[in-house]
């Protein structure tokens, strides 16, 4: 608030007399980024994670889903990078669900794994006896079981068959041979036991 004073002379009696004219000094328009004013007259940093577009005294407002504000008196959010999401009011996106962070980026799960939960955590590999086809999976279920007569290891892309005399149950992680058959330390087959070792 300013005060003017002006002197004016009186039409009546010819002498000059002074009149006070109260003014109000207009309230700081804040720029983007920035709110207020506040008690003392200042405009405010808009904090991290908020933006404001305008000029005025509006309020700042949190970022929306899927972006991100890393600092204050921003005057606008940015969108999070692909494969990365976020929160409203977040000052940093996380890698999406079935996403793992890896080389400054967030990259797909590779077939044969998944990631059920939104962060940077490595991607899980499908158990043993299952197998995955799905790039970027986030559940188990995307890992499937193998059939009966096949196998696969843990990461498996697809299950393998059993070799010759030898058998698996569904879901299987290996292999077991048949009957008179056996596994002998210098061959991963399963060859056929000779009845005189028995003997």
């Amino acid at each position: 608030v300013t005060s003017k004073r002006s002197t004016a002379g009186d039409s009546t009696t010819g002498l000059a007399s002074t009149v006070s004219v109260i003014m109000a000094t207009p309230a700081p328009s804040c720029q983007p980024g920035f709110t207020g004013p506040d008690a003392t007259g200042r405009c405010i940093s808009c904090p991290i994670g908020h933006f404001k577009a305008l000029n005025g005294s509006s309020a700042c407002l949190q970022c929306e889903d899927d972006t991100y504000g890393a600092n204050s008196s921003l005057s606008m959010c940015l969108h999070c990078p692909p494969g990365s999401t976020s929160t409203s009011g977040s000052s940093q996106c996380w890698c999406k669900k079935g996403y793992t962070f890896q080389a400054a980026t967030c990259q797909q799960c590779l077939a044969g794994s998944f990631k059920p939960n939104v962060g940077t955590a490595a991607c899980i590999s499908c158990p043993a006896g299952t197998y995955g086809e799905l790039l970027g999976a986030y559940n188990l279920v995307s890992c499937f079981n193998c059939l009966a007569g096949k196998y696969s290891l843990s990461g498996s892309t697809k299950c393998s068959s059993c070799e010759a005399n030898a058998f698996s149950v569904a879901s299987a992680a290996m292999c077991d041979c048949n009957a008179g058959f056996m596994r002998t330390v210098s061959s991963a087959d399963c060859m056929r036991v000779d009845p005189r070792i028995s003997e």
